[in-house]
Order: C-alpha cells, then sequence, then structure tokens
C-alpha cells in the first residue's frame, strides 16, 4: 500500500492546554501501536492554533515513537506573505519556522472569510517554498458551480496560485469542495478520485517537466472515522485534511485504528 498522508486542521476549536492535551493523548495511543511489517509509512501532521506551536514542537520533540514508519509533525494555519513589516495580528514566516514543516495556504474559509486571492497565495507560496518549507494549497470549487465549470475553476485556482514558481519540490494539494468543509456531506470517494486525476492532468499539461511523483493530493471535507478508509482506499487520493473529527481524541483514535486496519491489509 502507498504511504498514508493524515493531516488535521484544529482551526480555534482549542485553547494552549486543551491542544496540549489532546497532543499527548495522541502520543499516549501513537506509542501502544503495533504495526505489522507491511504496514506504509503513516504521515501524521498536526496544524494547531498559532499560539501553541512552540509548546507542542518542545513536547514531540521529547518524544520517541516506537516505529520508524510513524512520522508526526506540526504544520501552521496560515503566514503572511512578508517575511516582516507593519502587519498587525499577522504571523511571519520566520516566527513558526523552526517548529513547522508545513503551512496551510488557501483553505476554503481563509478565502471566503478573510477575502484572500489566488495573488494573495501566489506570494505565500513562493515565500514557503523560499523558506524549504511544504505549502499545502487548498483547492476547491463552489457548491452552487455547473459541474461543467468545475474543471475550468479548479484550472484558473491552481495555475493562478503556482504562477511563475518552481514547485519541483514536494506540494500538496487539498482538495476540499466549499459544499463539504463543515457541512457534514461528504464528497463521494469516487468524485474526488476524478478531482484527484484533474488536479494532476492540468499540471502535467501546464508544468510538463514536473515530477508528479511529488505531487501529494489529499481531500477535505467532512472526513470522519466513519469515511477516511474509503478516501485512502482510492487510487489517486494520497490522504486527507481532517477538522473538528481530529480535535476529538475518542474519534481521532477511532480514525487511527481505521488507517492501521487498512494500512495491514
Amino acid at each position: 500500500m502507498k504511504d498514508v498522508y493524515i493531516y488535521c486542521n484544529w482551526k480555534i476549536y482549542l485553547d494552549d492546554e486543551q491542544s496540549e492535551s489532546l497532543l499527548r493523548g495522541i502520543l499516549s495511543s501513537l506509542q501502544t501501536l503495533t504495526l505489522p511489517d507491511n504496514t506504509p509509512n503513516i504521515n501524521l501532521k498536526l496544524f494547531p492554533s498559532t499560539s501553541s506551536l512552540r509548546s507542542l514542537s518542545k513536547i514531540i520533540s521529547n518524544c520517541d515513537l516506537p516505529n520508524k514508519k510513524l512520522k508526526l509533525s506540526m504544520g501552521c494555519q496560515n503566514i503572511h506573505y512578508e517575511k516582516t513589516g507593519a502587519f498587525t495580528g499577522e504571523t511571519s514566516i520566520m516566527a513558526i519556522q523552526g517548529y513547522c514543516e508545513s503551512i496551510l495556504v488557501g483553505h476554503s474559509e481563509r478565502r471566503n472569510i478573510f477575502a484572500e486571492k489566488n495573488a494573495d497565495l501566489n506570494k505565500k507560496i513562493a515565500l514557503i517554498l523560499e523558506n524549504k518549507l511544504e505549502p499545502v494549497i487548498c483547492i476547491g470549487e463552489p457548491e452552487n458551480l455547473l459541474k461543467n465549470d468545475s474543471e475550468g475553476y479548479l484550472r484558473e485556482q491552481i495555475l493562478s496560485s503556482v504562477a511563475d514558481i518552481d514547485i519541483s519540490h514536494q506540494v500538496v494539494f487539498a482538495y476540499e469542495p466549499t459544499g463539504s468543509i463543515g457541512t457534514g456531506v461528504a464528497t463521494s470517494p469516487l468524485e474526488v478520485n476524478l478531482k484527484s486525476k484533474l488536479i494532476k492532468k492540468i499540471l502535467k499539461q501546464n508544468i510538463p517537466h514536473l515530477d508528479l511523483s511529488l505531487i501529494k493530493i489529499l481531500y477535505g471535507g467532512s472526513v470522519n472515522n466513519e469515511n477516511i478508509t474509503d478516501y485512502l482506499s482510492a487510487s489517486d487520493i494520497d490522504g486527507v485534511l481532517v477538522g473538528s473529527s481530529s480535535v476529538d481524541m475518542q474519534k481521532f483514535q477511532m480514525i487511527l485504528d481505521k488507517i492501521i486496519t487498512l494500512s495491514s491489509t
């Protein structure tokens, strides 16, 4: 089986104390996992509130996981596209660089609530790659968009986001149709798999030299313990971006159990 990528967006559901408690629960669970020899690498990445990054990073750095196939790291939910300056309330990439491997870019909530544009995201992605971190580029069409217009919409999102940027490093795209974000109505695995193929097609058509093996495609949108294996079993979906289900330890434990069961088959 292919490597598995589980990215967990904690949004601002938890305060710092709750975040530490959840992380310790996750670590305790990971310490007791028994993985069969044929288990692929399981890449678990947590995206907590920015205020929690330093303390959680210290906890992770002081904990050795029992199996090298388990990889646990941190990501940041957002940064500003300038390294420094008069940008009140924003987060500089320099402030989080020592704690994170990845940064979310263009999440639907950032686009819709904070009116972020593709041009803004392009500058963020360039800065992230310049600092040798991994951008997780969120894309997805509005719920009311006609099916025939979907490809053009995604094409514009993808190409404008990476315009004039060398993405020959590992870059992650998270497909998250807005109708599935926080609604409890997940897009079918078949549809997501088709969209994943489409994303790769758009990239290959417009960046012919790109090594698609370095590009990972995740699905985000009402992912939970009941449907996660359906997405991870699909041929062209590399992993998932989990929201609210990842901040509930009981649900998260069930997600882990499902992943281990699937990985060992």
